[in-house]
């Protein structure tokens, strides 16, 4: 997987295809590695692209090809000198059930190569942006996701391989994760930009110095495929979803990641399962005395018996 990942990065990175498609209606399933056609107007192409690259499967969402968001110019926020586009996803705010909605306000996620290391690119960002009077906290990464040991894939890499780190701007409410990472020795660096507009409450969550519990890993089996996952958080809370396809029941998948929550030290509190889906709930201490409670649902999408809902949450509990 990884090599024909790498190589199809190679054959997009010498495109340069302006334009941009947006997804009204989109399947949950899992694009096949995408055949490139020769022509670079082909629709097919930037469907190709959308699905597999960028996991585009939300109603809203809008990919752009080869540029950035109008939102996001260049000289609005800093790039290398020999950055490549491949390209932009905005955002809209859709569910799993094929609405599009108003509570999640539209972000971006950039794509790019650099020849600079993925240490390089983190330094580079930490220059311009800390100079500009942004905020950082790189002593503890904002990457609690659903994850697989599988080999990586650009679809949905796993976020512990990246060298990752968050800025904000306070004055701006802009919450910046900057992800890098070589997929292959000799091979271009892949930088993504997830940059979050109106992030007042994610920023305390991203770059202050609040303290997490230990968090369960969330490791998925490998016979389940995640075809996208999102992140995020605010003012003492974790939360993470992912939509994947999976050959088992809600009960299962729930039981196996009730282990993690177990290895990592938090103490059960309720279960419950209906027949869509499985939830459970979870409390710790931790080592500054203050309670966290966990909780976490597989829910089965409508009308699809192999499709499911992920979604993770951690939230610091009020002192009473």
């Amino acid at each position: 997987m990884r090599v024909r990942t790498v190589t199809l990065l190679v054959m997009l990175a010498g495109l340069v295809l302006p334009g941009s498609v947006a997804i009204a209606q989109s399947s949950p399933e899992i694009p096949e590695t995408p055949v490139l056609p020769e022509s670079s107007d082909d629709p097919a192409l930037l469907r190709a692209i959308a699905e597999y690259f960028a996991g585009v499967v939300m109603p809203g969402d809008e990919l752009i090809v080869g540029e950035l968001p109008e939102s996001l110019s260049p000289g609005l926020f800093p790039m290398p000198s020999d950055t490549r586009i491949l390209g932009s996803v905005v955002r809209g705010g859709g569910n799993a059930q094929g609405e599009v909605t108003s509570e999640q306000p539209p972000y971006a996620q950039v794509m790019l190569t650099s020849e600079l290391a993925p240490e390089a690119i983190q330094a580079f960002y930490e220059e311009q942006l800390l100079s500009a009077g942004w905020q950082t906290n790189q002593a503890r990464p904002f990457a609690w996701v659903f994850r697989q040991d599988n080999p990586l894939t650009l679809q949905h890499p796993d976020p512990a391989e990246f060298l990752h780190s968050n800025f904000c701007s306070s004055a701006d409410d802009v919450l910046v994760r900057i992800q890098a990472l070589e997929l292959q020795p000799d091979q271009s660096t892949v930088v993504r930009l997830d940059i979050s507009p109106n992030a007042a409450n994610a920023i305390e969550a991203a770059c202050s110095d609040i303290v997490l519990p230990a968090l369960p890993t969330l490791h998925l089996p490998n016979d389940v495929e995640i075809f996208s996952y999102s992140t995020g958080g605010g003012d003492g809370s974790l939360h993470t979803e992912a939509n994947i396809v999976a050959s088992t029941t809600p009960e299962a998948l729930l039981s196996h990641l009730a282990e993690q929550f177990d290895q990592a030290g938090w103490i059960p509190a309720e279960r419950g399962d209906d027949a869509v889906q499985s939830w459970g709930s979870w409390t710790v201490e931790s080592e500054q005395g203050e309670t966290w409670q966990s909780m976490l649902s597989v829910v089965q999408v409508p009308g699809d018996s192999g499709t499911y809902v992920l979604r993770a949450r951690a939230e610091r509990q009020a002192d009473e």
